[in-house]
């Protein structure tokens, strides 16, 4: 876009020298066509990025990949290639990332775009639209619009697929342990027969803390 506008500006100082240089009917004529048709282009770029409305929406709730940008365009001139800014982030965090969109849209054209954003974490998160650059139909100049929307949703745990046959052969372990350690005495909470010092390389759970800050050794 930036490049387009350039690219339109070495154009019309090109005709302006012609018609410096020359002093013909033509040269003048084209760049006053020229002239014209940049003030169209702005004008009707900064109308569009007044009139276009966007909606922040998701899905379902508490899904965390449902969200979508629905773009109305109720002008009678093309939008090609807007560019949306939109931010995803934790409600808690202060700064989130920042993620671009292009939208296309034709004259009267509702368009409904999915955005594609995940949290590594589950938490509670939010995604709030920021702003928009709107080109003119033929990407010479762009307006800016400030955008308005912001949805909150829950990152929710991924669920995992689990063979119920691997779990019917895993033993079952109450909580006073109905199987103890053949290998290991002792390291079954219920399985505790005589208190001794402590030695390297026993777990500190198995520590007996209190009596430990009495006697001040392990």
């Amino acid at each position: 876009m930036k490049r387009n506008g350039i690219i339109y500006g070495l154009v019309v100082l090109f005709t302006f020298y012609e018609a410096m240089v020359y002093r013909q009917t033509a040269p003048s004529g084209i760049l006053l066509f020229e002239l014209l048709l940049g003030a169209v282009l702005f004008l009707s770029a900064r109308v569009q990025a007044r009139k276009l409305e966007w909606y922040l929406e998701r899905k379902e709730e508490g899904e965390d990949a449902g969200l979508r940008i629905r773009a109305v365009n109720p002008t009678s001139w093309p939008v090609v290639g807007a560019e949306v800014r939109w931010n995803l982030k934790y409600v808690n965090e202060a700064e989130g990332t920042i993620r671009k969109e292009r939208i296309s849209l034709g004259p009267g054209e509702a368009r409904v775009v999915s955005l594609s954003g995940e949290l590594p974490w589950c938490g509670r998160a939010a995604a709030e639209l920021l702003t928009c650059r709107v080109p003119d139909c033929l990407g010479f100049f762009s307006a800016q619009a400030f955008l308005h929307g912001r949805v909150e949703f829950r990152v929710l745990p991924k669920p995992v697929l689990v063979n119920v046959e691997e779990l019917k052969t895993v033993p079952s372990i109450g909580q006073d342990g109905s199987l103890y350690e053949k290998n290991r005495s002792g390291y079954d909470n219920s399985e505790v027969y005589r208190i001794r010092g402590y030695r390297d390389g026993d777990r500190l759970s198995a520590v007996h803390w209190k009596l430990s800050a009495k006697n001040r050794q392990l």
